[in-house]
């Protein structure tokens, strides 16, 4: 340890222990409740959740839910619209499309052998 910072220590380790004492003994509080400043008190744990609060986050689990279930629909019927086509194979899809007149009959003619 070097010598000079032996003092800076022993500060830091009083200052670290008054802090942890202060704590224990719940003088922050105590001094907001001296100064009537409680709304600067930030201990969420203590105060029980207001019906309000309870109101608000079961209305956004049922959004979050309401969200999720619209999300799965769509996908699934996506999944349906797209399944038909890849469960035809490709020659037959070709020959549909040659059909309807959208594929020309002779598409092949130009491509490379």
């Amino acid at each position: 340890v070097v010598p000079t910072l032996l003092p800076s220590n022993k500060i830091f380790i009083l200052i670290l222990l008054c802090l942890v004492l202060c704590h224990f003994l719940n003088v922050y509080s105590k001094i907001l409740q001296m100064f009537s400043l409680d709304n600067l008190d930030f201990d969420i744990a203590e105060s029980a959740p207001s019906n309000e609060t309870l109101s608000e986050g079961r209305r956004l689990v049922e959004l979050a839910r309401r969200r999720r279930s619209e999300d799965r629909t769509l996908q699934l019927e996506l999944n349906d619209r797209y399944d038909d086509s890849r469960a035809i194979p490709l020659r037959m899809q070709i020959a549909r499309l040659i059909e309807e007149g959208t594929l020309p009959q002779d598409w092949n003619a130009s491509s490379p052998n």
